[in-house]
């Protein structure tokens, strides 16, 4: 019962932390939440997903990437696939883009066997776009950077960071790729 609670207390954090993403699509008029952006389920847009998300997490949460046992229609990773693991309040949790859910990390790992795994935390992605592009002051210790060009970080090209206090406040992303 407690690992319930706590693992909705978790799914309440991951979500609230997803508030803080907008994206525009080309076609679509408006801004669309993390949420709505999910529910496209764009084909091989788990690293945009991914990436998104953990922006918006923890400095020490991960990008996850490896290849996993796939179950049910949708699932197609016989390349990497791409998924978040975070901390919060001491457990470990997986976000994973097409089941748009968030998992305990030991039931996730069970359940999808993932192998070949690397980790790049959110501190060092962070550290690379402020290295590939420089920071534009704002107001304070508030910066923002934009249209970040780096051959690792692709799903970034297309996107403003405004951090403030060493952490990402909002994300923009432009998404002109709906397959």
């Amino acid at each position: 019962m407690l690992s319930v609670i706590w693992l909705s207390k978790a799914n309440k954090y991951f979500w609230e932390c997803m508030k803080k993403f907008h994206v525009c699509i080309v076609g679509n008029s408006g801004l669309l939440s993390f949420s709505e952006y999910l529910s496209l389920q764009l084909k091989k847009h788990d690293f945009y997903y991914s990436i998104y998300a953990l922006l918006l997490l923890g400095s020490d949460d991960f990008l996850v990437s490896g290849i996993i046992n796939t179950l049910g229609e949708g699932w197609n990773c016989s390349n990497n696939y791409n998924w978040v693991e975070f901390t919060f309040k001491g457990n470990e949790y997986v976000f994973d883009s097409i089941s748009k859910t968030v998992t305990l990390k030991e039931i996730w790992y069970s359940q999808f066997k993932p192998r070949n795994i690397t980790k790049t935390s959110q501190k060092e992605i962070l550290d690379l776009c402020i290295m590939s592009n420089n920071p534009t002051p704002f107001v304070g210790d508030t910066y923002i950077i934009s249209n970040i060009i780096h051959p690792s970080l692709s799903p970034l090209a297309n996107t403003t960071l405004i951090i403030k206090d060493s952490k990402v406040s909002t994300l923009f992303a432009y998404d002109d790729l709906i397959t």
